[in-house]
């Protein structure tokens, strides 16, 4: 830890802010950023920042922002002619009737990204303290709330300080403002501004407009003729254009046309491209916000087909945020209104996806019937092609259902839209669709156990988009599981590289490197997905695992800790605790967290092992072999039954000691099984047997020769 922090500026007026900022501790500003969502919608302060600082980043180090090209061009997109990058992923690319959509949590992967660029970006200018200014926090789009969190969460202040300047925040309904607001309590120094007074920048309705509205319309404003403030949108609206700058689209360009003097025409047709932007890249709260307004000004102007679009990417989004209630009751009004046949075998689709989903109604019947619904309107599409796909889509849904209660059935649905599609279209046509049907075909494999078709089913996506993590991941799955570990990691590999980062993919990397005895390529995964995803108990387990088995006991206390503060219960944790207690010798503590931990989980071996060698080490031979008893049970780890062996053997039972050892020995020439083995023999009076033991310790190991020698006496008597 260090002395620096990070700040976090609050007053009510943009101008009370300016001086506290400037008092600051001296620290060189990197990039400052007014993250306003009206003025570029998501990622508006992220995009920002990036604008000031990439450039000259690829100009000296262009592998470093090459290595995050996705994160950089998905939060500015107008960098990507001057940075290498990775062609975007399909299901970025518009699609008709679009099936497949970006997982919510893809945003928290970018700004992961980004925070590493900003960070190595920081360290390698080697200049000492640096600092992000970024203002107007209050009025900042949900993506750009979860960027300043993982900043906050993440950066060093003694490397980038962070300061951001805002209101009071508002009321965390949204995630990534709680998040945004524990980060900040959590590491941020808060400073109150001067004087807290409202807005002075004076009563001036062009001075607004030109400041594309990011601040409480004037009365002035609101006095001129309807033609006059149309007038002004239209005149800032062109300047934007000319700028050319995409993403002033998603903020203040489609705010301008939408009150310029074409709302109907140009402001629509803004805030349609912007909404499928949003959607198509996962920006699912922006979304929301473009599409809406969309929808106000289509249904206003008799514009069905567009009022119809903005609906679906209305529901999507709120599925995609898993807001089910506010989607089904969007369906309701959607059906009480005559739309066209598409329009409501989407809405079929999308309540289906709703009834198959919804955590607290989920009705499987429901979702099938909807969907067997969605394809009987679809058979009476008169246009051949619009058809095919409509019914492929509609067989790829029903696939979804099925796949958990018929999976023969879900590969028989998937096979028949394939082929569908094969049929009606050319190879290069409409390839989403047949991405994402390929992925769910190898799914359907998977859990029928038809593993090595699965994964040609995933080679087969991989050869449809190249550039898809999620498909390497899921065949790094596979090959995991099937005992694959090179193929698994070479895909683990392909998956971290083509990003944004993703904790799962290097936690299964870590598992397989620690399998393989690489501990410290483990180490290092297990902790990069703790910091990208710090509430996954599981890196913290296997991480603290590992530190534990290479004694350092400090910092696998530390995971302990950190994991049991998440997970009170979970029994790895708790297990692990035990045995770092007993390495103190507070055997009372030990036992205590031990009994926890096979009290919450009755299956783990571990934990009656480790309490059954506690208990042998207190000298109660009875608890010991009780709890060694169930552990080898559970699991027939040698260890854990030479430990029983032992304990067998102090409490004189030599021959079910003997069986033990025999059972090692038959897979590995252990000296000091042999040498114990013999110990038993001896006492049970089988000379020969005792003889040749010891002899074949003392070859094995001659460091046995004494231990062997106290029992030489023995032998001859």
């Amino acid at each position: 830890m260090t002395d620096h922090s990070h700040y976090w500026i609050r007053s009510i007026a943009h101008h009370d802010r300016t001086e506290p900022i400037a008092a600051l501790p001296p620290t060189p500003t990197l990039a400052s950023a007014d993250a306003h969502r009206r003025l570029r919608g998501p990622y508006t302060a992220a995009g920002t920042l990036l604008r000031a600082v990439v450039p000259a980043a690829v100009d000296r180090w262009p592998e470093l922002a090459a290595v995050h090209g996705t994160e950089i061009v998905a939060a500015a997109p107008e960098l990507s002619a001057c940075i290498e990058h990775r062609p975007p992923l399909m299901t970025s690319e518009p699609s008709i009737g679009r099936t497949q959509f970006h997982p919510a949590a893809r945003t928290m992967s970018i700004a992961n990204g980004l925070a590493q660029f900003f960070h190595d970006y920081a360290l390698a200018l080697d200049t000492g303290p640096l600092s992000l200014v970024v203002d107007n926090v209050h009025e900042a789009d949900p993506t750009d709330h979860e960027f300043l969190a993982v900043l906050l969460r993440r950066l060093d202040p003694a490397v980038l300080t962070v300061v951001t300047a805002s209101t009071d925040l508002p009321e965390p309904d949204a995630p990534a403002t709680a998040a945004l607001l524990a980060a900040l309590e959590a590491t941020a120094q808060v400073v109150e501004g001067n004087s807290g007074t409202p807005d002075a920048r004076g009563d001036d309705p062009e001075a607004y407009v030109e400041r594309d509205g990011t601040g409480d319309a004037p009365a002035s404003y609101h006095r001129l003729s309807a033609d006059r403030r149309a007038a002004l949108h239209d005149a800032r609206a062109a300047e934007l254009a000319a700028a050319g700058e995409f993403p002033a689209s998603l903020g203040a360009l489609a705010f301008h046309r939408e009150h310029g003097g074409d709302p109907a025409g140009a402001g629509l047709d803004t805030l349609v491209e912007a909404a499928d932007h949003c959607v198509r890249m996962g920006f699912y709260d922006a979304a929301l916000d473009l599409a809406r307004r969309a929808r106000v000004i289509a249904d206003r102007n008799g514009r069905s087909e567009v009022w119809e679009a903005v609906n679906a990417w209305i529901c999507a989004s709120l599925i995609m945020l898993d807001r089910f209630d506010e989607a089904d009751a969007l369906l309701t009004e959607i059906k009480d209104r005559e739309v066209s046949a598409p329009a409501r075998i989407s809405a079929h689709r999308t309540a289906a996806a709703i009834a198959a989903n919804h955590p607290a109604s989920r009705d499987l019947g429901r979702a099938r019937d909807l969907l067997v619904q969605a394809m009987a309107e679809a058979d009476q599409l008169p246009d051949d092609r619009r058809r095919a796909l409509v019914q492929a889509q509609n067989q790829l849904g029903l696939a979804l259902i099925e796949a958990g209660t018929d999976p023969r059935e879900a590969l028989r649905l998937l096979e028949t839209g394939l082929l569908t599609l094969d049929e009606t279209f050319g190879r290069d046509e409409h390839m989403l669709q047949r991405l994402v049907m390929r992925m769910q075909q190898a799914e359907v494999r998977s859990r029928l156990g038809d593993h090595e078709q699965a994964i040609a089913d995933y080679t087969a996506a991989i050869a449809i988009d190249p550039n898809e993590p999620r498909a390497y991941f899921e065949r790094a799955v596979l090959h995991q599981h099937l005992g694959h570990p090179a193929e698994a990691l070479a895909d683990y590999d392909q998956a971290a590289r083509l990003g944004p980062p993703y904790p799962e993919v290097f936690y299964n990397r870590g598992n397989i490197r620690a399998d393989l005895g690489d501990l410290d390529g483990a180490l290092a995964d297990f902790g990069h997905a703790v910091m990208l995803d710090p509430s996954m108990v599981d890196a913290y387990v296997n991480r603290a695992g590992i530190l534990c088995d290479m004694g350092e006991g400090a910092h696998a206390r530390r995971d302990v800790d950190e994991g049991l503060a998440l997970a009170p219960s979970d029994p790895h944790l708790l297990c692990l605790r035990g045995r770092l207690l007993a390495e103190d010798d507070d055997i009372p503590a030990a036992k205590a967290a031990l009994s926890a931990s096979v009290e919450a989980a009755p299956g783990l071996a571990e934990a009656w092992a480790t309490r059954g060698a506690l208990a042998y080490q207190a000298g109660d031979l009875d608890a010991a072999l009780s709890d060694l008893d169930r552990a080898v049970g559970l699991d027939d780890d040698p260890a854990i039954r030479f430990n029983r062996a032992l304990a067998r053997q102090r409490h004189g039972r030599h021959a079910a000691a003997i069986e033990d050892f025999d059972r090692l020995l038959g897979t590995s020439d252990d000296p000091e099984a042999r040498y114990q083995r013999g110990v038993c023999h001896l006492r049970l009076g089988h000379q020969e047997e005792a003889q040749q033991d010891f002899l074949s310790c003392l070859v094995a190991s001659p460091a046995h020769a004494d231990q062997v020698r106290d029992h030489m006496g023995d032998l001859t008597t």
